[in-house]
């Protein structure tokens, strides 16, 4: 099929289309589709406006070839449906395109938000799951999630943008969200890191680490494992296979037992990679 990419370039960039997209001063987002052949389709070019910054940081397409963006940005951006100002530190977004590049809708938390929107999936029925951080609050439409600590929260919305629920760890301790996959039957699954004093829905884990979280379709808490290092451990990525197979990357400093035994003395930020 297609192939969509997005990012980040300055100056100029030459996506195919027979000459080099002029961006504005300083980093411009972009999301760009070519052909399975490798043809230019179209782009979308967002350039930032005075001195707004932006950071795309995950894309995922639906069965309708929908696209959906997300991120952060600072100051003020125009996905397609206006102008948006934020008056907080690190704003999150979501933006989704259709197959032809059009401008659909946008979500995003424009005060009292010091956010990131990491990773975004697409479910088999229309639905998105996002992976996110956050402290003060974060709202994508939902009640607002509150924390003095840095904290994951993973919400999930319709094709349309609407809100259709939220979870978000508890305990005194931090956590952060940074990959998400669903499976065949629009379960969620998430990996990130935490620290000490935190729950995800089982037992409180008194040692930070690795976890790999499992909600079922609506949201709620199905099981959760974690995984230690002497140093530190983190997942970053997580997919799932159409026969439920979980999949899950992520680094770590010093050694960590992935299943197999502890895995001795490790490098600086070695990858690995494991399958549930």
């Amino acid at each position: 099929g297609d192939v969509l990419a997005m990012g980040y370039f300055s100056a100029n960039a030459d996506f195919g289309a027979g000459a080099p997209t002029i961006g504005g001063s300083g980093s411009n987002m972009f999301v760009v589709r070519w052909s399975a052949t490798g043809d230019y389709l179209w782009a979308k070019v967002y350039s930032p406006i005075v001195t707004s910054a932006y950071w795309p940081e995950s894309m995922a397409v639906d069965a309708a070839d929908n696209a959906y963006v997300v991120g952060g940005f600072a100051g003020s951006i125009n996905f397609g449906g206006g102008l948006r100002t934020e008056t907080a530190a690190h704003a999150p977004f979501i933006f989704s395109l259709d197959s032809s590049g059009d401008y659909r809708w946008d979500v995003t938390q424009l005060a009292d938000a010091n956010a990131t929107l990491y990773d975004v999936a697409a479910r088999p029925d229309g639905s998105i799951v996002i992976a996110a951080d956050f402290n003060l609050t974060l709202d994508l439409g939902g009640p607002p999630l509150s924390s003095i600590e840095l904290r994951a929260a993973v919400v999930a919305l319709d094709d349309s943008g609407g809100f259709l629920w939220e979870y978000a760890p508890t305990g005194t301790g931090t956590s952060r969200a940074y990959g998400v996959g669903v499976g065949p039957s629009n379960e969620v699954f998430v990996t990130g890191e935490f620290g000490p004093d935190v729950t995800f829905g089982g037992p409180t884990y008194t040692t930070g680490g690795m976890f790999v979280l499992s909600l079922d379709a609506a949201g709620q808490h199905v099981t959760d494992l974690t995984l230690t290092s002497n140093l530190g451990v983190w997942g970053q990525c997580v997919a799932v296979d159409g026969a439920g197979r979980v999949g899950v990357g992520g680094s770590a400093f010093g050694s960590v037992d992935l299943g197999f035994g502890a895995e001795g003395s490790w490098g600086q930020n070695d990858g690995f990679f494991f399958t549930l």
